[in-house]
């Protein structure tokens, strides 16, 4: 079994009111070390965002969503920095897979209501 990195978030509401919220976790990927990363390849589907390398030696890093019920979905950037906050989607690539210097990210969003905590838990695979 390849390493795996087990990250688990819990959120608590600590208000009065119900709250909207969005979650959401990044991961800069350099499949190739550094060197030239403008030729990693990025792709998704709904429970994962991955980056790799297109050598020789293929390998990469997935970032991935342990099964919930919570509303979630994975995405690309077309840049190496974080998502913007209050839009975790506004640097997408036009298709994937997608060549360059990109990363990969996760959103989890819903309702909580008051007094109530939810957890959101994440996983980067090595492959």
């Amino acid at each position: 079994m390849e390493p795996t990195v087990k990250i688990a978030m819990t959120l608590k509401n600590n208000t009065k009111a119900t709250r909207d919220f969005a979650l959401v976790r990044f991961a800069d990927i350099d499949a190739n070390n550094g060197y030239n990363s403008d030729t990693d390849l990025f792709d998704f589907s709904h429970d994962a965002a991955w980056g790799y390398n297109n050598g020789f030696n293929l390998y990469g890093v997935m970032l991935f969503t342990v099964p919930t019920s919570l509303p979630h979905f994975a995405f690309v950037q077309d840049t190496f920095e974080g998502p913007d906050p209050c839009g975790p989607v506004n640097n997408l690539p036009s298709s994937t897979p997608w060549s360059g210097d990109g990363s990969v990210g996760f959103e989890w969003n819903n309702t909580l209501n008051n007094a109530k905590s939810i957890t959101a838990t994440a996983e980067y695979r090595r492959f």
